[in-house]
């Protein structure tokens, strides 16, 4: 008999809505037609990508997205489109749309809403069914659970269970009944599907995420939701998984293979994700399919059945062009998207901290030699690795590895844009990590982080002795900021042989750099750990851990660092004045202190010469100065970077933004080509 508690809740999810296109128009019944109308999507027609042969009663179609990631906003080249995906959901007769895990987590858009605005889209789409990804668990179980409540389609992870009664974690939760298998009809025929997560994310993720939970084993998990939908009578069973093609505990392709001939023959397809990866390939008879990852693609699953009983199972890939040219975007969930797009702006507006003194990213001019962490270390820089090491820290405790050293790195490339000296806001925080990255942890050693930074200091042409500035062959957004180590390198050394010392925090002696056997641990972004900015010698070592997204991660420890009070008036974040010298540079050059120049100019850039004004530097020390003839003052400082600023007539307070000057960099030092004196506006 067939299990149609899912379909019979359909009706009363509808008349509960306040939108009237929401989820239950295109409920597991193949509404396509209801949403075409509310939508104002036309079917498409003979000769457009989708044929007419899709409408044909011996077949269903199954859409289907993983890993998403929150690229929800299509571009026609890069990302399809969330209401794109809606289109071609509701322009094909006898379809379903389902997703195969980590659509809660990435980019802005779902992160700020803690995977809430994901959820809401989805519904809006006419989803009809989704597996949980290991991200889903990156904002704790509370959150996970509301946004299931949110879906008006069934979630479903049938080997996640709570320990202490062996129920399936998603049972009860809103439409997601049993939490481990559903029913959805179309076209006449029952599609029995059921979600799996890889069990890898129960040592992934952070401990407190899934705390209480037991990952079971995945393919006896997949035995006993087959054995359960056939005896139920469905006509097709699709497995949704998100265990991907690499280092998991199990494979997609694994769980196929491992399926009894009998246990295989029922299973029509494995709808994958994970991994990132495109996969169509067939395995022990069972078809397993996946798309990439952030919209890149969407698949088009054709089931195919015959009149003796059996299945047939084709799969094609269509692109962001593919989609455009198929069909228009489904105004209703267009509308949908740009709603959550505008309910941002108030998260975005969110002061998160206040620092005394610019944390230093991104560009200081246009020119290329102009951002900081492309070059030299900042105390950006050190906050971001602080915040990796701090999480990496925090998932080791949980697993009982505490006493194991960590180093975190973050190429100076993935941090876009500095921190003003004031109040900085979420938005200020996206802008300045816009990648959706997640932050990885692998097991490595000395001889690999000897590769990395030599891979790092590869721009590097030489240091003057006299000055100490950098010369510098190409400035890349490679360059490694640091935590948990430092770095000793001569800038004057041939490539492969600058890094001259490598000491890990808290030891007496430095690492043997040729050691290629004793474990260490470094954490960085996804990108880096993927082999981003030619970081090969990390791309193949099987990850440890994925401790979540960088975004969060970075939000939680700057909060952190200011205290609980951060809705205070004046919340601080503790002094990152200048860096915690984890770079050390010996290229020739002797530290005795330098003078640091800036310009003092009126409102339309015209230098004042003779101009007294009263700078303040790093936030610390004031300076009374005075401008030569050509607008130019000079102040006595350490080796190294400092913010400069200027400070109102009355000495009230400082006016305007500060401004960066650091003699490795050369900026404050000299003017070229490529650099020029800060300029300081001063009123009046």
């Amino acid at each position: 008999m067939i299990d149609t508690r899912f379909l019979d809740v359909i009706p009363a999810i509808g008349a509960t809505l306040s939108r009237p296109t929401r989820r239950a128009v295109v409920a597991g019944a193949c509404g396509a037609a209801a949403l075409a109308a509310a939508s104002g999507v036309a079917p498409l027609g003979q000769g457009q990508v989708l044929a007419d042969e899709s409408a044909r009663a011996d077949q269903v179609v199954i859409y289907h997205t993983n890993d998403v990631h929150g690229h929800l906003q299509g571009d026609g080249s890069s990302a399809v489109g969330i209401d794109y995906v809606a289109a071609l959901h509701v322009s094909t007769p006898n379809s379903l749309l389902v997703d195969a895990g980590d659509a809660t987590q990435g980019m802005p858009v779902v992160s700020l809403s803690k995977g809430a605005s994901a959820i809401e889209l989805m519904n809006a789409a006419g989803y009809d069914a989704m597996c949980l990804g290991n991200h889903e668990f990156d904002f704790g179980q509370e959150v996970l659970l509301t946004n299931a409540e949110a879906a008006e389609f069934p979630m479903l992870s049938a080997n996640v269970v709570r320990k202490d009664s062996g129920e399936a974690l998603l049972a009860g939760v809103g439409v997601c009944g049993n939490g481990v298998t559903a029913v959805l009809e179309c076209a006449g025929r029952h599609i029995g599907v059921f979600g799996i997560t890889t069990a890898s994310t129960s040592h992934s993720t952070s401990p407190a995420n899934v705390e209480g939970l037991q990952f079971e084993d995945e393919v006896d998990t997949a035995r006993r939701c087959i054995a359960e939908l056939a005896a139920q009578g469905v006509d097709a069973i699709v497995a949704l998984c998100h265990l991907g093609d690499g280092p998991v505990s199990c494979r997609a392709v694994d769980l196929a293979a491992e399926l009894e001939p009998e246990e295989a023959a029922k299973l029509s397809v494995i709808v994958d994700g994970h991994s990132h990866t495109v996969e169509n390939i067939e395995v022990n008879g069972v078809l397993v399919v996946q798309t990439g990852c952030n919209l890149a693609n969407i698949g088009r699953l054709t089931l195919a059945f015959d009149a003796d009983g059996s299945v047939s199972a084709i799969e094609e890939l269509l692109d962001p062009e593919a989609a455009a040219q198929a069909v228009e975007p489904a105004s209703e969930v267009t509308e949908v998207l740009a709603e959550v797009s505008a309910e941002q702006d108030a998260l975005m507006a969110q002061v998160l901290f206040d620092t005394p003194t610019t944390l230093w990213a991104g560009w200081l001019s246009e020119s290329a030699i102009s951002a900081p962490t492309r070059a030299v270390e900042t105390n950006l820089g050190d906050v971001v690795c602080d915040a990796f090491r701090a999480a990496a820290g925090a998932y080791l405790e949980g697993e009982g590895l505490e006493s194991m050293p960590v180093v975190a790195v973050e190429n100076g490339g993935g941090i876009r844009e500095a921190f003003a000296r004031g109040m900085v806001s979420m938005g200020n925080l996206v802008a300045a990590f816009p990648f959706s990255n997640t932050v990885v942890l692998k097991k490595v050693t000395p001889r690999v982080l000897h590769d990395l930074f030599e891979g790092s200091f590869s721009g590097m042409a030489g240091q003057d002795p006299q000055t100490g500035m950098l010369l510098q062959e190409a400035v890349s957004g490679g360059f490694l900021q640091m935590a948990g180590c430092d770095v000793v390198c001569d800038p004057n050394a041939e490539a492969g042989a600058r890094v001259q010392a490598i000491t890990l925090e808290g030891a007496a002696e430095p690492l043997d750099l040729a050691d290629d056997e004793t474990p260490l641990l470094l954490v960085s972004n996804s990108y880096v750990m993927a082999g981003g900015d030619s970081y090969a010698a990390v791309a193949g070592i099987d990850p440890m851990a994925d401790l979540g997204g960088e975004l969060e991660i970075l939000q939680n420890y700057l909060v952190e660092l200011t205290g609980d009070d951060n809705d205070a008036e004046s919340p601080s974040l503790p002094l990152y004045a200048g860096t915690l010298e984890r770079l050390q540079l010996r290229g020739g050059y002797e530290p005795a202190g330098w003078v640091a120049v800036v310009r003092l100019v009126d409102g339309s850039g015209v230098a004042l010469p003779g101009c007294a004004a009263t700078l303040e530097v790093d936030a610390s020390e004031r300076v009374d100065v005075q401008a030569d003839e050509n607008g130019l003052v000079y102040l006595d400082v350490s080796d190294g970077p400092h913010a400069v600023c200027l400070v109102a007539a009355d000495g009230s307070d400082v006016v305007g933004p500060e401004h960066y000057v650091n003699n490795y960099l050369g900026y404050g030092l000299v003017e070229d080509d490529l650099r020029s004196y800060p300029e300081i506006a001063v009123e009046g």
